[in-house]
């Protein structure tokens, strides 16, 4: 069976990013809900997280601002470094692709947007301070 990929633009890139299969995807449920316990994804642990943004790499293709399109998976750590609001949003939105239906998306995405913005403003004090 063919999955059909979702794609959305974040930033100056687009990712597309297809459904996991159901065997890795009840995987990845399953450690999801575990450790979300009921909190938001801000509440994750690291490893889940690594977990989370690994697996999901797989399913996901980039196209960069000049037309070349990668697997993430291959350039996760150089496509992301210093741009973890982008990450976020990503990882956000993968989730949504396979998940659309079990999590409210909406508000835990409101959760990390707010936490990214108070994060970016502590950021922008830093370095307004001599």
């Amino acid at each position: 069976m063919v999955f059909e990929s979702k794609e959305s633009k974040l930033g100056a890139n687009t990712y597309m990013v297809t459904p996991l299969g159901a065997v890795t995807g009840r995987k990845l449920l399953l450690r999801v809900m575990k450790a979300m316990g009921g909190q938001s994804l801000t509440a994750i642990a690291e490893e889940d997280f690594d977990f989370l943004c690994d697996t999901l790499a797989t399913t996901t293709l980039v196209k960069r601002s000049d037309g070349k399109t990668f697997p993430l998976k291959d350039i996760f750590d150089s496509h992301f470094s210093t741009n973890y609001d982008e990450m976020t949003k990503w990882l956000l939105f993968a989730l949504e692709v396979n998940y659309d239906k079990l999590f409210p998306l909406a508000v835990v995405r409101a959760k990390v947007d707010a936490l990214l913005g108070a994060v970016s403003s502590i950021g922008t004090a830093a370095q307004a301070t001599p």
